[in-house]
């Protein structure tokens, strides 16, 4: 066996009765790693890995050994359910031209509140929809000025939709999420074949896949870091909670070996704004902060984390004009580069030039376009809106860039200048030096809601804990800092 520290040593080997484990494991500390310890300590017992992120299952088929199998919670669903609707999955968010095509309904709110309602749903590990489920789709002053009759035609119209999403003859497409929940709901029995199921990244699981793995009756070891919920907004909750709820045994890995003091010292000032009060410690190589990119980090590979996809791209468009290479997180597919040229085209009345033919269809000229992403506050649309406006000549913007992006082919290794993503695309990676861009929000903005704030700060925290030796600080990561300083100076008398 390898080497193990005190914090991980018990939990690899761990012998008590308890049928439940929880791990609360910070950025780092090496929770994978005890894992796969914990799976070698075992060779012959059978065991299930489950993750809600293909990425990160996808690395755990690579690096455990045989008598674990691992799965996403969407696999689980594949072969009974998610293989009917193969023909008309969704491919990523349901459009409401598609709902408001297929209820022949032109109210674009009722559409709007419906389909988030839907979502609500398949994001509870409730057993139908509920006007509790429209009810969630407003905040406090919008429900005093919404009647009664109006959350219960919410919650018919949504299961409508849900309806049309669950027939196999119907073209309105079936979600991912979808047919997860339809597993959840026949109450599947998947511990026959296990003695344990190693729940990993508990924190961004959504509730049907964690009552698939509490429901089960084998012994569940579930693990996770609660400050990098970062999913919240995809229905996810943190696991971790229901476990200790249900009397979990709790184990704690505070010890980072990803960076050193000093970028341990930036997270923990980000983790006492949520509350924190262990702190993580940094184990790794000495590490450096800067206020600005040193000249030493233009020639490496550095990685600049953004909070916004636009951020990504002024990015990329400014590094592709000093004529320096770049590679994209996910790939380059993943920052909508056609689309975004689409919607210019649709801006400048170039409808033959438009290769999206459901965009062509739905809407006519641009001031249509724009009136409903207004509407229907649709966050990719209004994005798009925004890029097109800030950029005046976008089909060139993004021919230059075409030119210096790298990393797009599979297996052939890419260095490029800057290696570029969002916060939340940065989720499970680490790089020797990390660049924070400047459009993250104003997280002392005593507007911000508490939920935000928190959602806001999970992200700064998985930001700054990538960096592995050193970190360039943005602007709101150093308000934070003189800010808890101020008070730390003060609380001193």
């Amino acid at each position: 066996m390898n080497m193990l520290t005190d914090e991980q040593k018990p939990i690899a080997e761990f012998d008590g009765p308890d049928r439940l484990l929880v791990v609360f494991a910070y950025a780092g500390s090496g929770k994978t790693w005890t894992l796969l310890e914990f799976a070698k300590w075992r060779p012959q017992v059978k065991m299930l890995y489950v993750s809600y992120n293909r990425g990160i299952r996808d690395e755990a088929h690579r690096r455990f050994p045989k008598n674990v199998e691992c799965k996403t919670s969407h696999q689980l669903a594949w072969p009974t359910f998610g293989k009917m609707y193969s023909h008309k999955l969704a491919n990523g968010n349901i459009r409401l031209m598609d709902i408001s095509r297929a209820l022949d309904l032109k109210d674009w709110k009722l559409v709007r509140n419906s389909l988030n309602t839907v979502n609500n749903w398949l994001a509870s590990a409730d057993d139908c929809i509920t006007e509790a489920h429209a009810i969630q789709c407003f905040n406090e002053k919008e429900l005093e000025k919404i009647r009664p009759e109006r959350i219960s035609v919410i919650k018919k119209t949504a299961e409508q939709i849900w309806s049309l999403m669950c027939d196999v003859e119907d073209a309105l497409p079936m979600p991912h999420d979808g047919y997860l929940k339809l597993y959840q709901l026949s109450k599947p029995v998947i511990d026959s074949k296990y003695k344990w199921i190693l729940y990993d990244e508990a924190q961004d699981a959504n509730p049907p896949s964690t009552e698939i793995v509490l429901s089960q009756t084998c012994k569940v070891i579930a693990v996770g870091d609660r400050h990098q919920q970062i999913y919240r907004f995809r229905g996810a909750e943190n696991a971790l909670d229901y476990f200790v709820q249900a009397g979990a045994k709790r184990f704690n890995l505070t010890k980072s070996f990803r960076f050193g003091p000093k970028v341990a010292a930036v997270a923990n000032v980000v983790l006492s704004f949520k509350g924190e009060t262990v702190p993580v410690v940094g184990m790794g190589k000495e590490d450096f902060l800067f206020d600005e990119i040193p000249a030493k980090m233009m020639y490496g590979s550095p990685m600049i984390i953004c909070r916004t996809v636009m951020g990504v791209l002024e990015n990329a468009i400014a590094a592709a004009i000093n004529e320096r290479t770049v590679k994209f997180v996910g790939g380059k597919s993943a920052y909508n580069l056609q689309y975004l040229l689409d919607v210019f085209y649709l801006k400048n009345d170039k409808l033959d030039d438009i290769q999206d033919k459901q965009l062509k269809r739905d809407f006519q000229n641009w001031d249509a376009y724009a009136a409903i992403a207004e509407e229907t506050k649709d966050s990719e649309m209004n994005r798009a809106i925004k890029i097109v406006e800030t950029y005046a000549d976008i089909p060139e913007t993004l021919k230059t860039l075409e030119s210096f992006i790298v990393g797009e082919e599979k297996d052939v290794e890419a260095y490029p200048d800057f290696l570029l993503t969002t916060a939340h695309k940065s989720k499970g990676l680490e790089s020797p030096d990390v660049i924070l861009h400047e459009d993250f929000p104003d997280v002392l903005d005593p507007q911000m809601p508490p939920a935000t704030q928190e959602d806001e700060l999970n992200l700064l925290y998985v930001a700054v804990t990538r960096a592995m030796r050193n970190l360039v600080l943005n602007e709101t990561v150093k308000d934070l800092i003189k800010s808890a300083y101020e008070k730390k100076k003060k609380l001193a008398g």
